[in-house]
Parts: C-alpha cells; structure tokens; sequence
C-alpha cells in the first residue's frame, strides 16, 4: 500500500510539473516560449542576453552571467529591468533560456511581451540577494 501511495505520489508530482514546463528558445534574434515571438534578443557569448520589445526594439530586459568562481567569489545572475530601473541578483546560475524561463513562470511578463511591475517587485522582493553590494564584487 505505501509503495502504491508513492507512486501516485511521484505521478502527481510529476504531471504538475510537466504542465508547468515551458519551452523557451532564443534563437535567431527571438525570444520563444511555447513557440509564441515574445521578444527579440540578442545573445552575448553565453553570459548574457537582452530581451527587446518586439515592435519598438526597445531594451526591456538584460540579463548577464557573473562567474566568479574562478577567483575564488560567488557565481550569480543579474537581472536589470531597464525602464523600471530595477536590479535583481540571485546566485547560481544556468543556461539563459531557463533564466528567460524562470522569469515568465514568475509572471514578470506575458506572451505579448508585456512586463508587469508589480511581479517585478514581487521577484525583487523574494529572490534578490544583492550580491554586489553585500559582497564588494
């Protein structure tokens, strides 16, 4: 009985979770999700990526890789909301289609590629570490 409780349990979990996965791909100057154009991009060599509206071109997002690890200091993801002068920091880091991810399923913005202040905040307020300043990068 406990085994079969487990097992619906992990198929559960599971499921949740694959209903929430979302597809993203920067490819091509376009930012994807679910294959819907959110936003153009432009891609850094791997450390960091602008997310730009898609109509006006205007930069909305930036998101940029710190690796530190090397000299012996902290990895961490900055993300810069540029009109909202909002910085976030958040250590760790990952591919920058998931950090695009993370953003989205936080609801930071839509699939029109509008950005929503108040979840802006919200991610702020939940997952900012301030890394720059707390650790004299």
């Amino acid at each position: 009985m406990k085994n079969k409780l487990k097992i619906i349990v992990f198929l559960l979990l599971a499921t949740t979770s694959i209903v929430h996965a979302q597809k993203v791909k920067l490819k091509k100057g376009k930012a994807l999700i679910e294959d819907v154009h959110v936003f153009n991009c432009e891609k850094g060599p791997a450390e960091w990526v602008t997310l730009m509206d898609k109509e006006t071109g205007e930069e909305l997002i930036f998101i940029r890789i710190e690796f530190g690890a090397k000299q012996g200091k902290q990895d961490y993801t900055i993300y810069k909301f540029i009109k909202e002068n909002i910085i976030v920091e958040i250590s760790g880091y990952s591919f920058l289609k998931n950090h695009v991810k993370f953003l989205y399923n936080n609801k930071v913005f839509d699939l029109n590629g509008k950005l929503d202040l108040s979840k802006i905040k919200l991610l702020k307020e939940k997952f900012d570490e301030d890394i720059t300043n707390r650790t004299n990068y």
